[in-house]
């Protein structure tokens, strides 16, 4: 997901966007909760990958507005990704893993991802005869491991 901090006096608080800006993104969270709230064994993974005009105060009321929004019951706390399990997020009620691009460990926070925490390839093609063999690569390689 990107978000930003509109950089125009027009617009206020933290905006999603995608070359224009977008709704709110405690709307969008909105949805997304109105949505968990009646289909309680489904997981929302949010990745706020692209952070654009953030300082710590906005990264900290980003971090609020997510809080907030799910509440800390439905965000699934950090742990070696290879040990999280679906049956452990509907035993938990977790629901929601968020991944954030800056890694900034907040002492009092322990729902935040790292980067490393998912593969997120970026082809940055418009043609499928080039899309899919940068796929395969990506994944092949990513299953070898370190």
């Amino acid at each position: 997901m990107r978000v930003t901090v509109p950089s125009c006096t027009s617009l206020s608080g933290i905006r999603v966007l995608h070359a224009l800006y977008g709704e709110e993104l405690y709307r969008v969270l909105g949805e997304m909760n109105s949505f968990l709230e009646t289909h309680p064994r489904e997981v929302i993974i949010i990745d706020f990958n692209h952070l654009y005009n953030f300082n710590t105060i906005a990264y900290k009321h980003l971090l609020k507005i997510v809080e907030v929004t799910f509440g800390l019951a439905k965000l699934c706390p950090r742990e070696e990704v290879t040990q999280l399990t679906l049956d452990k997020m509907w035993s938990s009620g977790s629901q929601v893993v968020v991944i954030s691009a800056r890694e900034r460990r907040i002492p009092s926070n322990s729902w935040i991802w790292g980067p490393s925490s998912i593969i997120s390839p970026y082809a940055n093609v418009n043609r499928l005869d080039r899309l899919l063999p940068f796929l395969d690569v990506t994944l092949r390689d990513h299953r070898k491991g370190p």
